[in-house]
């Protein structure tokens, strides 16, 4: 099914690699949920890159439940680069055939894989380990040819069959300047652990890069892509950027249901227009509730792998559906499942090391939104009947979705103001995470908006011990408009604790720097929305203009395949 490259990944790579060209090498680690496209990125990377005679790009997954399988993988990924056979897009070769056709050609490499294969036989496991990883160093010395190493998942290399695989990996980094290492992972905590423990390297160090979910202009591009000839209303899309939050896999798997549904219902009333919307519904209740939804097979593997986390899970899962719930805090959470602060602490600290939950301050978060319905409103009920027919569940599940849907028709024209000031009216000396930087949310007397221009809202907050200053504008930032904020804050005879200026169309590179170097936080779209879903409000879902908006593809997207993501 098309899906197309992240175009700041893309960006941000492309730069790497012309960067290593020259002789200067950045390894890159780029981290994402499950989904939201890092497979399907770094193999149109691979692909494009297959086409330059001077690069060898190779591809490997981590997972290695068979040690012996894993080997000739990370062996055939190197080899079969070298081969004409397979950059003219012929058939794939065996193992055994790949490394007798270039033995003439590489010796030395082909004597390398063959020591590598002596030290299995002899059971010396942790051996073998150190040669496969130096093998890349042969190879590139071999060919002549610099190699850029896609490590997909690279954070599983901890099932090799050696104490410290990473220690391992990180010396062969090091010493080989030839090679740049590209790896991805889904498990945000485990890789930053490793990256900051295990390959904190002298040379060779690696570039962090987050790949989060569609913004809403590449949401619409995505629905345009999958849905060619089919138009969706405004209300449509903001319910699937709703449901989703933009996710990927979740988008594309609905999207998909959605045009089989459309399709049928054309074939069978080709006179009639399709009922859009409640096509709309019929896919996204078949994907969630029936049983061989994807989406459903994808959230009850999610529970499988919250069930590692501990031998009695009964306990976490209550916890996990508090949290879907709203239930947000330890307090609420510990009085859901009935135990105390201390112990449901614990439970916490595990949902968040296993990344079924994640921890934002004071707050606990299922971020996918799909998740969070699919765990209230079809798994937790499901578990709570005392007979086989579901069908009850089903329905009512089927009344919330279009009562999500009736209130997105129902919104007016977004009031930004009002939204601010219903968000700071939830305050209560709560500790929530920004960009990585921890903010108190103060409880506030006074919230009350200034004058406005009409192209930016100064909004001011305070309490007896604390004010701030927040400027709020939809159109993008520019100098003037910080200048004009850090005017308005030395009006104030008192102090003003915190600087703020949401910016819900992004800002301007020279006007962000003048921020920062004012000490003006910045809360872009998702740190406003993320805010706003923390407390249980609706989030703010910008459409772009269609007409304004007809090369978005292009712009957002350098190339669109078949790659799964």
């Amino acid at each position: 099914m098309p899906e197309f490259a992240r175009e700041l990944f893309r960006t941000q790579i492309i730069k790497r690699i012309y960067s290593f060209e020259k002789g200067f090498r950045q390894n890159v680690c780029l981290l994402g949920s499950d989904g939201v496209g890092k497979t399907t990125s770094v193999s149109a990377l691979h692909q494009t890159l297959l086409a330059l005679d001077h690069m060898l790009p190779v591809y490997v997954h981590a997972r290695s439940d068979d040690y012996d399988n894993f080997v000739e993988r990370w062996i055939g990924g190197l080899l079969i680069g070298l081969t004409s056979r397979h950059r003219k897009g012929k058939k794939n070769l065996n193992f055994p055939t790949l490394v007798s056709s270039l033995e003439k050609e590489y010796p030395k490499s082909i004597d390398h894989v063959r020591v590598i294969k002596r030290l299995m036989r002899k059971g010396k496991m942790a051996s073998s380990v150190r040669e496969l990883f130096a093998l890349t160093a042969t190879v590139a010395k071999e060919s002549g040819r610099k190699i850029i190493f896609f490590v997909d998942e690279f954070h599983l290399l901890d099932q090799l069959p050696v104490t410290d695989p990473f220690g391992v990996l990180g010396k062969e980094i090091m010493v080989q300047k030839d090679t740049l290492f590209i790896v991805t992972s889904s498990s945000s905590i485990r890789a930053q652990e490793i990256l900051n423990h295990k390959l904190a390297l002298l040379f060779g160090n690696f570039e962090i890069i987050g790949l989060k979910p569609f913004s809403f202009d590449e949401a619409c591009a995505f629905m345009r892509t999958l849905l060619p000839g089919i138009d969706l209303s405004v209300e449509q899309k903001k319910f699937l950027i709703r449901m989703t939050d933009g996710h990927p896999l979740s988008l594309r798997m609905i999207l998909e249901r959605y045009r089989f549904e459309h399709l049928l219902h054309t074939q069978s009333t080709p006179q009639g227009n399709p009922m859009h919307s409640q096509l709309l519904f019929d896919a996204l209740t078949e994907e969630l509730f029936s049983d061989y939804g994807k989406l459903a097979l994808l959230f009850k593997n999610k529970i499988e792998q919250g069930k590692l986390a501990a031998k009695d899970f009964s306990l976490h899962l209550k916890a996990l559906v508090a949290v879907a719930s709203g239930r947000r805090k330890l307090l609420a959470i510990a009085s859901y499942i009935g135990k105390k602060s201390k112990e449901v602490k614990k439970i916490m600290q595990r949902l968040v090391q296993a990344e079924v939950v994640i921890k934002r301050g004071s707050f606990y978060a299922v971020e996918n939104p799909l998740f969070r319905l699919w765990l209230v409103e079809i798994y937790d009920k499901k578990m709570q009947l005392y007979t086989m027919d579901d069908s009850i569940v089903r329905d009512n599940f089927r009344v919330s979705v279009q009562s999500i849907f009736n209130t997105i028709c129902d919104e007016e024209e977004v009031d930004i103001t009002a939204r601010v000031e219903e968000l700071f009216k939830e305050f209560r000396n709560d500790v929530i995470e920004i960009d990585q930087k921890k903010v108190r949310l103060p409880q506030f007397s006074e919230i009350a908006f200034r004058p406005s221009n009409g192209r930016v809202f100064p909004l001011l907050a305070r309490n007896p011990q604390v004010r701030w200053l927040c400027q709020i504008t939809k159109q993008s930032v520019n100098e003037e408009d910080v200048a004009s904020f850090l005017d308005e804050v030395k009006r104030f005879k008192k102090n003003v604790q915190r600087k703020i200026i949401i910016t819900l169309a992004g800002i301007e590179q020279n006007a962000k720097l003048m921020a920062q170097e004012a000490k003006v936080q910045l809360w872009d779209l998702r740190n406003f929305n993320t805010l706003l879903d923390l407390y249980d409000l609706p989030k703010m879902i910008l459409i772009p203009d269609e007409e304004n908006n007809e090369d978005l593809m292009g712009a957002l997207a350098q190339r669109v395949h078949s790659s799964q993501p």
